[in-house]
């Protein structure tokens, strides 16, 4: 099959692979569409050890199940399904009690070295595999990953009723953040990003305030026009200095 192959720093080439093995327990997907993760990115550029070439890269995926391992039975060909990527043991402590993210055998697909879905097929665990509804289609499918990060996130703030909130970024995350705490009744929402760009989307999603720190003042814009101040901070860049600006 042909897969979009990490070679090395800056290096990515589509190359014919093997096609994967189906085992028991296991669905093959055929990839219908494939998010660009920012850990992505980083690993083409070389500024994470997280990507070990030659691998294939690709953990935000949809697709349609083209065949099917030994044990499979409430799964058909054919369904379109959104894929869970983090493989888990289901034996571990934090299995047993429904930590599945935390579990201590886990590997991710377009981690490390393990293949993922910049590829035409995949092979996954039938425990990984989420059923897409018929009104979201493919591309939007390959949100559902990211956005289960940002509700996760919210959820974990706890109360976020009219409280003034404030997230740094204006990437993926922080948008669906944005989207998520105007869903669940902030009273003001202020987002912060040196990209212009991404601030004029937060605009169109209805945020109160935008600022940009390479041009503004962050506390003194946020004391002018929020004089509450902020209850909660969302950071979703991951750099020293927005976790110390949230």
């Amino acid at each position: 099959m042909k897969a979009l192959v990490y070679y090395g720093t800056q290096d990515m080439r589509v190359s014919e692979i093997e096609d994967p093995q189906v085992k028991e327990g296991e669905v093959l997907i055929k990839v219908e569409a494939c998010g660009i993760c920012g850990s992505d990115v980083h690993g083409y550029l070389g500024i994470t050890g997280r990507r070990i070439p030659p691998m294939v890269m690709g953990h935000e995926f949809t697709g349609t199940v083209s065949a099917l391992g030994e044990g499979i039975e409430d799964v058909s060909l054919g369904d379109r399904v959104v894929v869970y990527p983090a493989r888990f043991c289901g034996r571990c402590d934090f299995c047993k009690v429904g930590l599945t993210n935390l579990c201590i055998n886990r590997t991710i697909f377009g981690v490390m070295n393990v293949n993922g879905a910049m590829a035409e097929y995949v092979s996954v665990p039938k425990e990984n595999i989420l059923k897409l509804p018929e009104n979201i289609d493919f591309v939007k499918g390959t949100f559902l990953e990211p956005l289960s990060v940002a509700y996760r996130a919210v959820k974990t703030a706890g109360d976020i009723l009219n409280r003034n909130i404030l997230i740094v970024g204006a990437g993926t995350i922080g948008l669906l953040i944005l989207q998520i705490v105007r869903l669940g009744g902030a009273r003001t929402v202020v987002i912060t990003d040196i990209n212009d760009a991404r601030l004029e989307i937060a605009r169109r999603l209805g945020v109160n305030l935008t600022l940009n720190p390479d041009r503004e003042d962050i506390k003194a814009s946020i004391s002018e026009s929020i004089p509450d101040g902020i209850d909660l901070a969302f950071e979703a860049v991951g750099s020293e200095s927005t976790v110390n600006q949230a």
